[in-house]
């Protein structure tokens, strides 16, 4: 027969041997739940880089887009500046004064046509040299030809604008 201490002890290690169960069935629980959370958290991240994704390549999209109405605006501005010196001084040189276009000179833009931050924003910086280049060519005429002055004296100063925007009209339309 089993004396008192040995039942005391047998007790303690059946009480034992349940709370080690329990434990062993609460960490399978928990492993269980953190293998659940690692699962919904590679999920959570595969989403979020899909939705990053996405929207990365929409505003790459909506970027390329805009660009591409920005040059189609400065080649149509190019063109009509360099159009305007065309009427206005090449007929002179083939000495047709009657087809001279005076207005359409007065009708070209005198400055840059987009902000800094749109040269910025849409072009590299060789192709906003290149702009710069193009309308410093054409204030620098405007200021060293005025509209009372011969058209001889504003053909000596035509080459330049007429070269610096034929360069930027090829460096887009190349494309």
């Amino acid at each position: 027969m089993l004396d008192i201490k040995d039942w005391i002890t047998f007790i303690l290690a059946f009480l034992a041997l349940i709370v080690s169960i329990m434990a062993w069935r609460e960490s399978n629980r928990n492993a269980k739940a953190a293998e659940d959370s690692a699962e919904a958290a590679k999920m959570t991240y595969d989403l979020t880089k899909r939705l990053h994704d996405e929207q990365q390549a929409k505003e790459q999209s909506r970027w390329q887009t805009f660009r591409e109405e920005h040059i189609k605006k400065l080649v149509k501005s190019a063109h009509d500046i360099n159009n305007a010196f065309l009427r206005k001084y090449s007929v002179e040189l083939l000495n047709n004064l009657d087809q001279i276009d005076y207005e359409s000179i007065k009708r070209i833009p005198k400055e840059i046509i987009f902000s800094d931050e749109e040269l910025i924003d849409y072009f590299d910086e060789n192709e906003r040299e290149q702009i710069k280049r193009s309308w410093n060519s054409l204030q620098y005429f405007f200021e060293q030809v005025r509209e009372t002055d011969p058209i001889q004296k504003g053909i000596s100063y035509t080459g330049s604008v007429l070269k610096e925007f034929s360069t930027l009209i090829s460096i887009f339309e190349r494309r």
